[in-house]
Formats: C-alpha cells, structure tokens, sequence
C-alpha cells in the first residue's frame, strides 16, 4: 500500500561507520588543538534573545471561524460527560450560561411563537475551540435535520460557526473557532428546517470529546481491519432500532467495505439499507454514505471504500431501512 523509506536507516549506518573511522587513540600531530570547532561560542543561534511573537493587533477582531492549528482529536467514552442542568434560554437578553468542556441541551422550533432560537454565552480566554454540535429529530424519525451556530462578540460583527443539511433522525457536528484575546461569547443556535433537541459543549483544542454522541450512546463493537462481523438486524423503526454500530481505531490508509444483506424469511423482495461513517470527531465523515442500496432481490452485496488521512477513532453504522427484520456481514480489508 505505502512505501517504507529506509533512507534513515541508510544514513544512520554511514553515520555511525564516518564516526567510528575517525576516531584515535592519541593526539593529532596535524591538529594540536583538541577543538576542531573555531568558534568558541558553543550556541549555534546568533541572537541569543529572539524576539517574542507579536502581540494580535488590538483592532482585529475577536473571534474568527475555523483555525489555523493543527486540530488535535481526543474522543473519549460516550456518555463520560454529564448534561448540565442549566436552562436553555429563547431569550436573547438573559442567555444560557456555559461552562468550557461541559456540555448542555436546548430545544428549538421554527414553528414556535417564542422559541425559534436559543442563546447561550461562555467566557473565553485566547485560544483554538471547538463547538460539537449533536441534535436530533423531535419525532425521533429521520428526516431533514441541521441547526445553525452564529457567535458573536458584544461591538463586533458575528460570525457564522457553521450549520448542517442532513437527512437523518440524530446528527453531529464539529466548528473550529479561535479568538485572539480573552472575551464573552455569545452563541445563537437556530434550526433549518423543524422542531430539533440538541446537545452542545465548547472543547479546547485536544480535550477529550465524548464520542460519537453525549447521550443515549449506542452499543459498539469493535471491528479490525481483516475482520468479518455477522448480524441481526431489527425492523426499521423508532431511534436506534435496525441499527448496529462498529467502532475502528485505524491507521492512515484506505480500507475497503463489504456489506452483505438479506431477509432471512426468502424469496426476492426489497432490500434496504447502507453504511454510514464517522470520522474521527464523530460527525458524518465527507464519504458519508460509503455504501446505499435498495433492491429487489433476495440477497444483495455491496462494496465501498473508506479513506483515513489521521490515525485516529472512526465509526461505522449499519442500518436496515425496512420494515422487516434482516441479517447481514461486514467486512474491513485495508488496501
């Protein structure tokens, strides 16, 4: 797959063969001075005071989308973090009040007279944060689902953190943001498109993100590369039914999906269902559905493929998307 370098181990062995060949048991008579090195001062960088990085400039805004560092990714045990009982707010004079790496809940409506949008504030210190964003359908069916994140600063412009176009009953998010200098928050969270429960916490870069959800965290079972897992599915239905989730710790590469389907009752019929995966800050991955079907048929197989770029946590959901109960394999091969 990957080729392996040796160029290292190559230059090490010269290295070490240069250094054993030069040296002597006894004073250089061409050399009397026992220092090869001219420079008496040992210090290699010529200004042994550099400059500190400069300050942010006092005009710039406070708050920006997205980051500039690298992102350090910390998933820790679904569940690990409890909910805050503090009060989502529709009011946006008298917000919510966040705590950094807790997390929180709220409920918003488009249809609502009075409950359109939440607000929340948190205080920040200079710093690269990350805002995960999980919601999930009122009726708990899949459907149309993604909410917006605006965050503003008290004189500044806002910012729009991001927002999310799903068809699903649960989805998550991750929004990097950074602010250059310590300050308030506030943070606006608005649906898309209908009524949508959601959780929500602020993480510094690096801290540990429960994962793939705050609550209600599914079953996993661990899947390697090379392994096959077999299945029984339940009929499709409410949340979390006809659904197995995986959980895979893989390296940088490319693997491929096989999924097997099939009713177990016999004969041809539809088959629906598919793969779905999380990358590793557990929201649909860009591949996102690595593998859909729906046929009429009595057994169906199907292959995709997913592409680690950072060794990291990953996830997979499989699902049935028919109202019969069905049974099925999955099957990671790394390339």
């Amino acid at each position: 797959m990957f080729a392996r370098y040796r160029g290292f181990a190559t230059t090490l062995i010269v290295a070490i063969a240069l250094s054993v060949a030069g040296c002597s048991s006894g004073d250089d008579p061409e050399n009397p001075n026992p220092n090869p090195n001219p420079n008496p001062n040992p210090n290699p960088n010529p200004n042994p005071n550099p400059e500190p990085d400069p300050e942010p400039d006092p005009n710039a805004p406070t708050l920006s989308s997205g980051s500039d560092l690298p992102l350090i990714v910390n998933p820790a045990e679904c569940g690990s973090l409890p909910i805050s009982d503090v009060a989502f707010s529709n009011v946006e004079a008298s917000p919510g009040s966040m705590q950094l790496g807790e997390v929180f809940e709220g409920l918003v409506d488009p249809a609502s007279a009075t409950n359109q949008a939440n607000y929340w504030t948190i205080d920040l210190p200079a710093g690269d944060y990350g805002l995960v964003l999980e919601s999930n359908t009122s009726s708990r069916f899949a459907s149309n689902i993604g909410l917006n994140a605006i965050a503003s600063v008290d004189g500044e412009d806002a910012v729009r953190l991001g927002g999310r176009n799903d068809i699903e009953w649960r989805s998550r998010s991750y929004f990097r943001f950074q602010t250059v200098r310590g300050a308030t928050i506030n943070l606006e969270i608005n649906p898309g498109f209908r009524a949508e429960e959601y959780r929500l916490g602020v993480f510094a870069n690096g801290a540990p993100v429960p994962s793939p959800w705050f609550k209600e965290c599914p079953t996993l079972e661990t899947i390697a590369a090379g392994d096959t897992k077999s299945f029984d599915f339940l009929p499709t239905g409410e949340a979390g039914e006809g659904i197995v989730w995986y959980e895979m710790d893989l390296a940088v590469g490319r693997y491929d999906v096989t999924f097997t389907m099939n009713y177990p009752d016999g004969g041809s019929s539809n088959i629906q269902g598919g793969v779905r995966t999380y990358d590793q800050y557990a929201q649909d991955s860009r591949d996102r559905g690595v593998i859909g079907l729906n046929e009429i048929n009595s057994m169906f197989t199907a292959e995709g493929e997913i592409v680690v770029t950072e060794p990291s946590k990953y996830w997979m959901r499989v699902f049935n998307s028919f109202n019969k109960p069905g049974v099925g394999t999955i099957s990671l091969v790394e390339e």
